[in-house]
């Protein structure tokens, strides 16, 4: 009976002492979002990752036009105001910064000012990336053997061969601009934010200014098609040396083969 005493205190004891250490180590928030919080680093330093970061804000201020362009000016040389929104009240602005850059312009942002929301979000396409560029040398491989087999090809061939090159080139430049979309959206990170003033500022945008950024906006979009269409033509011309001479070739016996036949 003076065993059953002592023993029962033990048991209760044991199970305490379980109970506490089961509530230490409990499951812990690993998802791909944060809400408000500190101005702790939430930015994961791995580059052999590839992940996509998108950060919501809003934040108030007494001067909305004071407030824009002391944030614009944080911006380096490389970063860019993809979207811009200005109303009598609130300004929207997609910007796109430097994922090293991000921990700090976020926490820099809320330190400074008055912030009313904060989201980030976060995706992984590490395994997208890797199976694309899987893809992408495949078909590089299947390009070269192919060129291979062109040298000695018969004219038949030689056509047959001709097209399945002009496939795969295509599907090679396709991928290529989702690798490089890849590679934008992974080094850029996306900030949409919010900002929101008192009516009295600032006044709307004048007629020049709305021309002036619409005239600046239509130039970069100019440039980029020029450097976009300059990079298909460099890509295309070590092709059109090797296709061209073996089309006329093929036009040539074909027409003498006719010609040979109606004899």
């Amino acid at each position: 009976m003076i065993k059953k005493f002592f023993l029962l205190p033990l048991i209760v004891l044991t199970l305490l002492l379980l109970v506490g250490c089961s509530a230490n180590n409990g499951p812990r928030d690993n998802g791909g979002s944060e809400e408000q919080g500190g101005s702790s680093s939430v930015i994961a330093d791995n580059s052999n990752r590839k992940i996509i970061y998108t950060a919501h804000l809003s934040i108030k201020t007494n001067n909305l036009g004071e407030t824009t362009t002391k944030i614009k000016a944080l911006l380096d040389s490389s970063e860019w105001v993809q979207e811009e929104n200005l109303t009598e009240n609130n300004n929207y602005l997609t910007i796109r910064i430097k994922t090293s850059r991000l921990n700090a312009f976020l926490n820099g942002l809320k330190n400074d000012y008055e912030t009313t929301n904060y989201k980030l979000e976060s995706k992984d396409v590490s395994l997208d990336y890797i199976n694309i560029a899987s893809k992408k040398d495949a078909l590089t491989k299947e390009r070269e053997r192919l060129m291979e087999l062109y040298e000695n090809a018969s004219i038949n061939d030689m056509i047959m061969i001709n097209r399945r090159i002009g496939e795969v080139d295509q599907e090679l430049i396709r991928i290529e601009r989702q690798l490089l979309e890849y590679d934008s959206l992974v080094d850029y990170s996306t900030v949409n934010l919010w900002i929101h003033g008192p009516k009295s500022s600032p006044k709307p945008p004048t007629l020049s200014n709305k021309v002036s950024r619409s005239f600046n906006a239509g130039w970069d979009s100019t440039v980029i098609l020029f450097h976009s269409f300059v990079q298909v033509i460099v890509f295309i011309i070590p092709l059109l040396i090797i296709i061209v001479p073996v089309s006329v070739i093929v036009i040539f016996f074909v027409i003498r083969n006719k010609k040979k036949n109606k004899k």
